[in-house]
């Protein structure tokens, strides 16, 4: 079932282009300053919602529970992310182009390279599903952007145990 699970992600770069959308989207609604989401964050989110256990743990916490909460008593949803983290990079990367492309997100200014926007206030009917696996992982991005927004990237790479 797992393996299933990510080989769709990874032949679907669409629900991955949704899925960052909805990373800027959220991250942008909960930072602090005016930020937007950086590259590193899209790919280690995007990285944490490919695996459904991971996805299957997050997508029903409480927004205040933070992602060191999330993770207590879990250690199994850290085993093998550096793995995962650089082997979903190109996939991540593929879904991002096809996000610029379609509209969804944008490269910020040159002043802050490497971040990327919104485009839309809401995703395309075309391209939202409301198949429940693929609520269950927009509901774990949305938390996931959240819980980055508010830490930042360095805490969270430490609680998570991966370098980029």
């Amino acid at each position: 079932m797992q393996l299933d699970f990510e080989n769709k992600i990874v032949r679907n770069p669409v629900l991955g282009a949704t899925l960052i959308w909805r990373f800027c989207s959220e991250y942008e609604a909960a930072a602090s300053r005016k930020r937007h989401a950086s590259l590193a964050e899209i790919v280690l989110a995007s990285s944490l919602v490919a695996h459904s256990p991971t996805v299957a743990r997050l997508h029903g916490l409480q927004f205040d529970t933070g992602l060191a909460r999330a993770l207590d008593g879990y250690p199994e949803l850290l085993i093998d992310l550096q793995a995962r983290l650089q082997t979903s990079t190109v996939t991540c990367l593929r879904a991002l182009a096809v996000a610029i492309a379609a509209g969804l997100v944008a490269r910020t200014d040159q002043q802050a390279p490497g971040q990327f926007a919104t485009r839309l206030s809401a995703l395309p009917s075309a391209v939202a599903s409301e198949h429940p696996s693929v609520v269950d992982m927009h509901h774990a991005m949305k938390r996931v952007a959240i819980w980055i927004a508010r830490d930042g990237l360095t805490p969270a790479c430490l609680r998570l145990q991966v370098t980029f």
